[in-house]
């Protein structure tokens, strides 16, 4: 897990992150998001049950972002981050831990209605932003986002050390809708993408004719 990159400052770092972030054009239609997926071996506590959504990030970009979604911080609701909030009040909202990388440093995912500037599309009206003043504009005025989830810190690899972590077991990659980001039970979203990663339809033309597809382990 890398805390810097390339010798830059944490502050650096995220403006590169915002700036690569904001300037993705994903496809708006597709409705569907990666995540990473901690496999039951997997071998650094810090990422046990942990369910990653991957960022989008320009091709020659050296990093892999991704935000935990799984892991609310029971004990930081919203209105005590942002005391001043009167839309917080009477909210049980509370934020997210994201990763270990700069804790301090909130990021967003929301849905909207339309482009915000800032903010990088994800998969239909479900947008990311890693820029710290949206992040808090959006969670203390909950009217300009649907659904939100605001996340303290980040993970984040070197293309090359998250490549070697999936060879060698410790990752389940798996695409699946968007909505599941926003998952009202996000404790149960560990167990219900395990199972979703370690079972896969087995291709169509090896099946009998007028046969349903089985399901098989890999």
């Amino acid at each position: 897990m890398n805390k810097s990159c390339l010798g830059l400052t944490a502050g650096a770092v995220v403006l590169a992150l915002a700036m690569v972030l904001s300037g993705f054009a994903a496809e708006p239609t597709s409705g569907i998001v990666n995540l990473l997926v901690a496999k039951p071996e997997m071998p650094d506590p810090m990422f046990a049950h942990s369910v990653i959504l991957i960022l989008p990030h320009a091709a020659d970009f050296p990093l892999v972002v991704g935000l935990i979604v799984n892991e609310p911080i029971a004990q930081l609701p919203l209105h005590k981050l942002f005391p001043d909030s009167a839309a917080l009040k009477r909210r049980s909202d509370t934020a997210f831990f994201g990763g270990p990388v700069d804790l301090e440093t909130p990021a967003i995912i929301f849905r909207s209605a339309k482009a915000i500037n800032k903010a990088s599309q994800l998969a239909g009206d479900v947008y990311v932003s890693l820029d710290p003043d949206l992040a808090a504009g959006i969670a203390q005025d909950p009217k300009r986002a649907h659904d939100f989830r605001l996340v303290l810190g980040r993970a984040q690899w070197l293309t090359e050390q998250l490549h070697d972590e999936i060879m060698q077991g410790a990752w389940y990659m798996v695409s699946v809708e968007a909505d599941i980001v926003f998952s009202a039970a996000p404790a149960d979203l560990w167990d219900a993408m395990v199972a979703r990663a370690r079972w896969i339809p087995t291709v169509a033309d090896i099946a009998p004719p007028g046969a349903s597809p089985t399901l098989v382990a890999p």
